[in-house]
């Protein structure tokens, strides 16, 4: 690939981790991190597994949107859990 998107935009050079959340002991971790696809910048939200030779490797479960799509994807995540505690089916600590 050139240094530049499709649009005539900068390219990043490699994925800029956003964050990034262990989700057990066995080596599985949640990162969220844009990157590019097909000449477009996108947000991509992601499980990873430790592969056997030690290295992180990309579930097929995942979600990649344009970075124009975060604001309305976090409304989205954000309003059940605010939905679960108004009626007090939230489990304490979530």
């Amino acid at each position: 690939m050139d240094d530049a998107t499709t649009s005539g935009l900068p390219m990043l050079a490699a994925p800029v981790i956003i964050t990034q959340w262990w989700r057990d002991h066995g080596g599985r971790t949640f990162l969220v991190e844009l990157r590019h696809y097909e000449g477009r910048t996108v947000v991509d939200a992601r499980g990873y597994y430790t592969a056997r030779e030690g290295r992180l490797q990309p579930s097929k479960d995942g979600l990649t949107r344009s970075v124009r799509h975060p604001p309305k994807i976090a409304s989205a995540l954000t309003s059940p859990t605010l939905k679960a505690r108004e009626l007090g089916t939230l489990e304490d600590g979530a």
